[in-house]
């Protein structure tokens, strides 16, 4: 009984010592003035945080200095504990700060440029901006009255905020600086003394590595909108022809050599029907050899096909162009394109006059 009583004697003595009337100041008015924003209130618990952390910028919205002025209890906060100074009170020891890894989760971080707009992106560094003055030692005066040239954090944080808020297009160079201005903020906030050219020169950079990307994206997109031209039949002759080992003779390739001789000219061989034009001109009705035997193969689309389906198969099947030349193909195609002859069907190349071939007649092709 006697604890309980003392104890009580001592919570009615704690209670008299901290009235609550009248203990509710109005420290900070706001006067309202029309066509102005009212000025902006950095809360203590910002201020504090700031002298020991790296403040992300995103935090120092209107909204988010207004929640910490009036609903701080729905925030991450704990107690730090300060050197004790002469002039500092055993109360003014221990302070509340943000819990930043809890407060980081709620809030997130400034490490990209989409967590704000460059309109909030100003916004937010003039409330920083207000928070360096209210940190900064005010200036001294000089004997004639002037105030003296002080370097502050705010002094040099405030010459950041003006070369980027007048730089040329601001709002379309935003996402190209806001990395370098991030990492140059935070410099100043160590102790780094602004410097215009180091600016200058590194956004020049950087609008140059931008420049440089645009134009490789360009050719990019201009090469993936090209459709693909797919080589004639002439073109891959020529091609064919220019890779094949020269030899000292007066012969020419045997693509191109005449029906009624082995020897060379300068007609083409057709190989769907033998005859002398090049694949490109042969007629789509022309579907049978000069003998009237149908032929194997036709042209269609672009394309060299079988003229009838295969075996079991219900639709014709690609047939490979250069395989049937004189070099001959050896790749394997995924499209199911047939490596075989394009005037029997049988498995060699239309121009390699095997003697297999049904329209080879003593090493010539015959129509």
């Amino acid at each position: 009984y006697i604890r309980r009583s003392s104890a009580s004697t001592a919570s009615a003595t704690t209670t008299k010592s901290l009235p609550i009337a009248g203990s509710m100041f109005h420290s900070n008015p706001v006067e309202r003035i029309s066509g102005q924003q009212p000025r902006t209130i950095i809360s203590d618990v910002y201020l504090y945080s700031i002298r020991h952390k790296f403040f992300p910028l995103n935090w120092f919205t209107k909204d988010r200095l207004q929640l910490a002025q009036h609903r701080l209890h729905d925030l991450h906060t704990k107690v730090h504990r300060t050197e004790l100074t002469a002039e500092s009170t055993p109360s003014e020891v221990k302070v509340l700060v943000f819990d930043m890894l809890k407060m980081s989760a709620l809030w997130g971080d400034d490490m990209e440029h989409m967590c704000m707009s460059p309109m909030k992106w100003l916004e937010c560094m003039s409330n920083y901006l207000s928070a360096l003055v209210t940190l900064s030692p005010a200036h001294s005066l000089g004997f004639d009255g002037l105030a003296l040239p002080v370097i502050s954090f705010a002094t040099e944080f405030g010459k950041h905020l003006d070369f980027f808020r007048n730089y040329p297009d601001f709002e379309t160079s935003y996402p190209i600086w806001y990395t370098f201005k991030r990492t140059a903020r935070n410099e100043i906030l160590q102790g780094t003394l602004f410097s215009k050219d180091h600016y200058v020169q590194n956004l020049a950079i950087l609008l140059q590595v931008r420049d440089q990307v645009k134009l490789l994206t360009a050719s990019f997109l201009q090469l993936s909108s090209t459709p693909a031209k797919h080589p004639s039949d002439s073109d891959l002759r020529g091609a064919i022809a220019a890779k094949a080992p020269r030899t000292v003779t007066n012969d020419s390739p045997q693509s191109f050599c005449n029906t009624d001789s082995p020897k060379c000219t300068s007609s083409p061989t057709c190989i769907i029907c033998a005859a002398s034009h090049l694949l490109r001109l042969h007629l789509a009705s022309a579907i049978a050899f000069s003998d009237g035997k149908p032929c194997f193969s036709a042209y269609q689309d672009s394309e060299l096909r079988t003229l009838k389906p295969l075996g079991s198969a219900k639709e014709t099947k690609p047939i490979c162009i250069p395989y049937n030349l004189a070099s001959g193909c050896k790749h394997q195609h995924d499209d199911g394109r047939l490596h075989i002859c394009s005037l029997c069907g049988r498995e060699h190349s239309a121009l390699s006059r095997v003697t297999s071939c049904l329209c080879i007649f003593e090493g010539i092709i015959r129509p």
